[in-house]
């Protein structure tokens, strides 16, 4: 199946659960078939398939040493955690290099994906069938998201973005993490000299442009 929308991830979804009690292959290709082939364990699926290395053998295809080592594939059965990151693009992140090699270090159950998403109201469905934990959130839907979620701290408020959404009950909460994360290594490297009262131009406008002046001011 060749999936290329959030919409039929959520087809691919429901046919592969109408499939439970059946020995099965789940095989999803391109970008919106990436999470699937590395949960294809905890989908039910005996087999996924994979490439040596990078070289394009088939859409979606992880590589081998990704597979293993990153995402830990042989470490995934019902009760890992699942996290991830959204966004359009989303490919390219590195987020998954950093927060897998995290949970591997601490020994976590855990994997963290890369989601792509073209639409938020069918991937909060997805969400729920896959019970995800926790989402970072990048370009486009840093002020998009919010309306999707039931509570949010000061942060979100304030700046008019979220780029941290996690489980509360059996809705979404939200947070924004990216003024904290702009603001910190200043704060290392100046300490009590941080400078205040100076001009500082901000080149951008989306949400990550709107923590920095959150975080400047």
């Amino acid at each position: 199946v060749y999936p290329k929308s959030n919409a039929e991830q959520m087809k691919l979804l429901k046919a592969f659960k109408d499939l439970s009690g059946l020995n099965k292959i789940l095989i999803a290709m391109g970008d919106y078939g990436v999470p699937f082939r590395i949960l294809s364990p905890r989908l039910g699926s005996y087999i996924s398939f994979t490439s040596l290395k990078n070289d394009g053998a088939a859409p979606g295809h992880v590589p081998l040493n990704d597979m293993v080592n990153l995402y830990r594939f042989h470490s995934i059965d019902e009760k890992t955690m699942i996290f991830g990151v959204i966004g359009n693009p989303v490919m390219h992140t590195l987020s998954p290099l950093i927060h897998n090699t995290g949970f591997k270090k601490l020994s976590i159950n855990a994997v963290y994906l890369p989601f792509i998403v073209d639409n938020l109201e069918e991937f909060f469905k997805i969400c729920q069938i896959l019970d995800i934990y926790g989402l970072s959130v990048t370009v486009p839907y840093k002020e998009k998201v919010i309306s999707f979620l039931s509570n949010f701290d000061d942060s979100v408020s304030s700046i008019g973005a979220c780029n941290t959404i996690y489980r509360c009950g059996d809705s979404w909460c939200g947070t924004n993490t990216d003024w904290s994360g702009f603001l910190a290594p200043l704060e290392k490297r100046l300490g009590s000299k941080l400078p205040g009262g100076k001009r500082a131009t901000v080149i951008g406008a989306g949400g990550a442009a709107r923590a920095v002046v959150y975080a400047l001011v």
